[in-house]
């Protein structure tokens, strides 16, 4: 990020969060470059490295770079211009991933340059987009579960009014084949998918946000993807997710949509059989 030329003027912040190599030594050398900030800190995960950041920002806007990752040459740029040009509330760019070595694995172009409505649309990983920092003045990171990045549909996307997307690569995302992704389907850890999902449709009703069509279908895909992410868990812990997600359920009773329509049935129904055929 030190490097990007972008022409505007960037406030880096980083978030030495615990680590137990010689990062701390590496960031001695940028500790003074000008715009610079090096925090040191216990281990708090994502959620904590984020929001210690978040607490310190003064810009306008921020964007999230985690530490296996880079940006991509002009990125700042190429978001900035885009979010000062449209008083965009977001902007997301392209991606690709590499493997650990820093070769390419595959290029995402999903989007092209528009202005969009983000729910159900833009990705939900918080980095590769630049956000207003005043998205974040009464919001931060879910601290001590995995799957935070889901305040971002549940939350920051209806917050928001003039979104927008454009066609550059701004952002190298690096493939970790042990990362939480990787090794959350063998842990009891993965049944967060569901308390993080709960926990943040209270939070809604925290930022004045009442149930849409958009929310319940994310709700309804967010159904399936717990039970991908908890399946290897026993029979017990799979039956409790199910009753959990019925009572979840109720919280969009009167809403319509054609999406996941047996997936419906099952939780208006509590049918713990036709929830297994509509989650697979």
């Amino acid at each position: 990020m030190v490097d990007q030329n972008s022409g505007y003027r960037v406030q880096c912040i980083i978030i030495n969060d615990g680590s137990s190599d010689d990062s701390g030594k590496i960031l001695l050398d940028y500790k003074y470059c000008d715009g610079v900030t090096v925090v040191n800190q216990d281990n708090k995960g994502f959620s904590g490295a984020r929001n210690t950041g978040l607490d310190l920002i003064e810009g306008r806007y921020v964007m999230f770079v985690d530490s296996d990752d880079k940006l991509a040459t002009m990125a700042i740029r190429n978001l900035l211009d885009v979010a000062f040009q449209y008083n965009a509330d977001v902007v997301a760019g392209n991606y690709k991933t590499v493997n650990e070595k820093g070769r390419l694995c595959r290029e995402y172009k999903k989007y092209s340059f528009q202005k969009i409505n983000p729910e159900g649309n833009l990705y939900g990983q918080p980095w590769g987009k630049v956000y207003k920092a005043e998205l974040f003045t009464n919001l931060r990171f879910p601290e001590g579960y995995w799957y935070e990045d889901s305040i971002f549909a549940q939350i920051v996307w209806p917050l928001t009014k003039h979104v927008y997307t454009i066609p550059e690569i701004v952002y190298e995302y690096t493939v970790n084949p042990k990362g939480i992704t990787a090794k959350s389907l063998k842990q009891s850890k993965a049944v967060d998918s569901l308390y993080i999902t709960e926990q943040l449709l209270k939070d809604r009703q925290c930022f004045g946000l009442t149930p849409t069509a958009e929310n319940f279908a994310y709700f309804l895909r967010m159904v399936k993807v717990t039970y991908k992410r908890t399946q290897r868990c026993n029979g017990v812990i799979t039956k409790c997710i199910f009753i959990v997600q019925c009572n979840l359920y109720k919280h969009y009773e009167g809403i319509q949509i054609k999406e996941n329509e047996h997936l419906q049935i099952a939780l208006k129904n509590q049918d713990f059989t036709k929830y297994l055929k509509a989650v697979v």
